[in-house]
């Protein structure tokens, strides 16, 4: 897959024999069309595995969409925030049963990524007694 800035009429899109042009999130990209390739056989151990753990995190995520938007704010430019969510976490997230099935360890999820705010210009006042204002 390439990108580009502009053809000589302008941006690509479309299909144009094995060649798709499209435009995502502001950047214009030309892509062929994948190979398909036929299954030798049964997925091995490992892929089952892989297949697993990427369904866990997939269904661990949906449902947390806004969550992740907010804390993978600042990498939103050229992927979407559960795409960012996922290589934070695919590789470190998971646990082994005894019998080599995958659950997710909530305690190492990582829910945003970035800087925090520095403190300095908190300000505490109290309005009447028991009513404070926080600015």
């Amino acid at each position: 897959m390439g990108t580009y800035n502009k053809g000589i009429n302008g941006p690509f899109s479309g299909k144009t024999g094995s060649i798709i042009g499209s435009r995502w999130r502001g950047v214009n990209y030309i892509k062929g069309f994948s190979r398909t390739y036929k299954n030798k056989g049964k997925p091995s151990e490992e892929q089952v595995l892989h297949y697993k753990k990427f369904k866990l995190l997939n269904e661990f995520f949906i449902p947390i969409k806004k969550v992740l938007e907010v804390g993978f704010g600042n990498y939103l430019r050229k992927a979407t925030a559960r795409n960012i969510a996922f290589q934070q976490n695919f590789d470190h997230a998971f646990s082994l049963d005894e019998n080599n099935e995958p659950h997710l360890n909530y305690s190492l999820i990582q829910f945003s990524k970035g800087t925090l705010f520095t403190a300095g210009a908190e300000k505490l006042e109290i309005v009447k007694p028991g009513q404070i204002k926080v600015t």
